[in-house]
């Protein structure tokens, strides 16, 4: 039962860091259109629309990587290859 709880709240952990994560990316790319649009000027709003989907589209394509590998600070450092010594 011990083991539950530890790993309910290691879950518990990720979810609050990944929410946090997500969180600081929507208002980067909501302060980004807001100064894009005070600046005034020529905007291309499609181009700007097409480069924060892209900033998105990479974060989220990073997140799922490193969700679906282990968290062990050894296997990070070593790119999850074995050194034998």
């Amino acid at each position: 039962m011990g083991q539950l709880t530890g790993l309910l709240d290691k879950t518990a952990k990720k979810s609050a860091a990944r929410t946090l994560a997500e969180a600081g990316v929507a208002v980067m790319l909501v302060v980004t259109v807001i100064v894009s649009a005070l600046r005034g000027g020529d905007i291309h709003w499609v181009g700007l629309a097409i480069m924060l989907m892209s900033y998105a589209a990479v974060y989220y394509v990073g997140v799922a990587a490193a969700s679906s590998r282990s968290d062990s600070l050894e296997d990070m450092i070593v790119a999850d290859r074995s050194l034998p010594l």
